[in-house]
């Protein structure tokens, strides 16, 4: 099991498996792996009394934010652990550190490049980031069309646990 000091970048395209899990069953599965490896076992607990949710990226209200534009898919009345989110990454992002949550960017469109506590990433589309509490980090699209991730966070996103470091 990877060690939770550092940021894990994980590149399907050059893996057989990840963590395990074949890659052609990564993404339907890396929910639960990623809890496993970041949060431990917990139980999906849900204050809906309807056994699922569905939200779709159009209907949900843009927000600028540091990463780019925000649309949160959940929210703490959906799943209080964490949240789903689809950030469009337009330009550079601003430097920052969460002081609580974890965060994991899964690119669905174009390409990024990262600087993760002053290291150089690139991640294109499949491909994904675990970001630690109190790791510096800012993205910026690296692909002529805006990128678009999936972005989870855990515990869910709070204006307050964002802190610019620049």
């Amino acid at each position: 099991m990877p060690a939770l000091n550092g940021p894990i970048l994980i590149k399907p395209s050059k893996m057989q498996s990840i963590f395990g899990v074949p890659k052609n069953k990564f993404f339907e599965n890396f929910v639960k792996v990623w809890f496993q490896i970041s949060a431990g076992p917990f139980l999906f607990k849900s204050v809906k009394t309807m056994p699922y949710t569905i939200k779709k990226v159009k209907n949900a209200t843009p927000k600028e934010i540091t990463c780019g534009i925000l649309r949160n898919l959940t929210t703490k009345e959906d799943f209080k652990d964490m949240d789903f989110c689809h950030v469009t990454v337009k330009d550079k992002t601003q430097e920052h550190y969460h002081k609580e949550l974890t965060e994991c960017y899964y690119v669905l469109k174009g390409s990024i490049e990262m600087e993760i506590d002053g290291k150089k990433e690139k991640l294109e589309e499949g491909e994904l980031v675990m970001i630690y509490p109190h790791t510096k980090h800012k993205a910026w699209k690296s692909s002529e069309q805006d990128a678009e991730l999936l972005v989870i966070c855990c515990p869910p996103w709070a204006e307050e646990d964002e802190i610019l470091s620049e």
